[in-house]
């Protein structure tokens, strides 16, 4: 008796559950929510996707310790400041969605294997896609492999080097094209100082070619080089073994090559104290006059050939100078600058800002395909520019830097004549 109400019981639970999985009959059953039943024939409509605010991550490699720090420095503060710019309008639209930038500095250094470590961690441990930098050619040589291999779209801060189809992600900025950054600083000393007929030359590490195109801009205009000094040691602090054999020579010209400002504040100093009373032209140090003149002495350094874009001077487009203001609004309402390297910095990233809102994606591939179209521009401080680099460098990947002649008056730069170097 017992086993059969057990038999039951059983049956009753199944014959339970099937009436609660059973659709309702006669209106039994679950109901669609209101609204929601489809319309016999007819397809429901696809939700619009809801837009999704992201993080692109964007690394910078540059110098952030020894005598390129300033370099360095300027490089992060421009990526940095187009990046905030940016993210302060709400992000960027990129397709369906909207991203907020993220940047992140790396210690490159200028030491290849330095700026190997620091490329290895932004990628590998990081996650970046997006790189600008490294400065100087030794270490971005020793970066463009890894970068290049994980699809990593970079753009490098030296003067060109030849592109071709190993280097699909690879852009260039700095020095403009082969010869043509000193080409135009010697066209400005010859106009400004016709007296000039000999020159003494020192260039600096890893940047053999910077001084190899100033052997071929004084060639060019009939100038005597009367001393050559190679490459040095970064961050050396005794210059005078170098300074000695081509002061006793008396140029009328001292051309630091592009010695970084750390080391070009240095040679200065030294040069005056060896009673060296000529010019001296230091093309690299990228706005640092500050730096210059702090280590160099008020006395040293006044006079010195510089580039750096004064933006409070007339030589400059009022549509720059308020950009200007906007950079000093943000990192320097006490009244500070924004030397070349920032520009370089600013500008690559609203390349790659502009690119990323145009293509609707973050393709690496769909981005260099569209930024390298003839004729596309971007803003350069205020300046529009276009990519060159197609008959000297192989690819259109360069990014013209904004070329400034100034000379240091009272501590401070005093630009003459500025606007982007073109690179046919």
């Amino acid at each position: 008796m017992k086993g059969k109400l057990i038999g039951i019981g059983v049956l009753v639970l199944v014959l339970a559950l099937l009436v609660t999985l059973v659709p309702g009959c006669g209106g039994g059953g679950e109901k669609p929510p209101t609204g929601t039943t489809p319309t016999p024939g007819v397809t429901p409509p696809k939700a619009t996707p809801t837009p999704q605010t992201k993080t692109v991550k964007v690394g910078v490699l540059a110098p952030l310790s020894g005598p390129a720090a300033p370099w360095g420095l300027d490089l992060v503060r421009g990526v940095e400041w187009a990046a905030a710019r940016a993210n302060d309008k709400g992000g960027v639209k990129v397709g369906n969605d909207t991203y907020t930038i993220k940047v992140t500095s790396y210690d490159a250094g200028l030491i290849p294997s330095t700026a190997e470590t620091a490329a290895s961690r932004a990628v590998y441990e990081d996650g970046v896609k997006w790189v600008v930098g490294p400065i100087l050619e030794l270490t971005a040589q020793a970066v463009m492999p890894l970068l290049t291999q994980n699809k990593i779209v970079h753009n490098v801060v030296v003067n060109p080097i030849p592109l071709g189809p190993d280097t699909p992600y690879t852009f260039t900025s700095g020095g403009g094209c082969p010869d043509a950054w000193q080409d135009g600083f010697y066209d400005f000393v010859m106009e400004r100082y016709p007296q000039v007929k000999t020159v003494a030359l020192i260039f600096s590490p890893g940047n053999e070619s910077h001084g190899e195109g100033s052997k071929l801009a004084i060639e060019r205009r009939g100038l005597e080089l009367v001393g050559l000094q190679g490459a040095y040691t970064y961050g050396t602090t005794d210059f005078y073994p170098q300074l000695i054999p081509l002061i006793s020579k008396n140029p009328d010209l001292l051309d630091l090559g592009c010695a970084p400002p750390g080391d070009a504040a240095l040679q200065i100093k030294q040069a005056r104290e060896l009673g060296y009373k000529g010019l001296i032209m230091a093309n690299c140090i990228g706005g640092a006059s500050n730096v210059v003149v702090d280590i160099a002495g008020l006395q040293a350094a006044e006079g010195v050939i510089a580039n750096g874009t004064n933006y409070l001077s007339d030589a400059v487009p009022s549509e720059s100078r308020a950009i200007y203001q906007d950079y000093v609004a943000r990192y320097h309402p006490e009244g500070g600058r924004l030397g070349t390297v920032v520009e370089i910095g600013y500008t690559n990233m609203n390349l790659y800002i502009k690119g990323w809102q145009e293509v609707g994606s973050l393709d690496p591939d769909a981005f260099v395909a569209r930024v390298t179209q003839p004729g596309y521009t971007f803003d350069n401080v205020g300046w529009t520019s276009q990519l060159g680099g197609q008959e000297t460098m192989g690819l259109k990947r360069h990014v013209p830097v904004i070329q400034a002649y100034d000379i240091i008056q009272n501590g401070q730069l005093n630009t003459l004549q500025a606007g982007p170097l073109d690179c046919p």
